[in-house]
């Protein structure tokens, strides 16, 4: 069962540059909903970005948020809310998690590509909502793209 799908399978990042990876929901996240005296409350579920080659470089992105926008929020609905769940529009949106690449100076990838993972939150919910719960997606391969830059000069 594929909960997400991938729109990119494969992004091309230059140096100094950026990517979107974009993904889309299969099914609707429909989240235990807790109801406290008539206000309800619902359990957040994200999708995040890890790195398989490199736990290095996860641990920066979690702790200073430097190198990726890390994690997005799925959206979802109330039990109350319930019925937006039955047009497709307002579940299967496209999210986009934005890659940086923030090289410096010593620009180095020992490869042509890396591996980026996407993978779910835990989730605390205790119905259907299990099935999202750490839940390891398709890879994304980052390409390394070179720019060359020609500079003609003319007399």
């Amino acid at each position: 069962m594929f909960l997400f799908k991938i729109l990119n399978k494969t992004v091309s990042l230059a140096r100094m540059g950026t990517a979107k990876i974009m993904f889309r929901p299969t099914i609707p996240f429909i989240p235990l909903t807790v109801d406290n005296n008539g206000r309800q409350n619902k359990h957040d579920f994200r999708v995040q970005v890890s790195f398989p080659d490199d736990p290095a470089i996860e641990q920066k992105c979690k702790l200073q948020g430097q190198a990726f926008d890390c994690e997005r929020e799925i959206e979802s609905f109330t039990y109350e809310n319930r019925l937006q769940y039955d047009d497709p529009v307002n579940w299967q949106k496209v999210y986009t998690i934005t890659v940086q690449n923030s090289d410096g100076r010593s620009y180095y990838m020992p490869s042509n590509h890396f591996r980026l993972r996407l993978k779910t939150t835990p989730s605390n919910g205790q119905g259907g909502d299990k099935i999202f719960s750490e839940v390891t997606l398709h890879d994304i391969k980052v390409s390394k793209k070179i720019i060359i830059l020609l500079i003609v000069y003319s007399s």
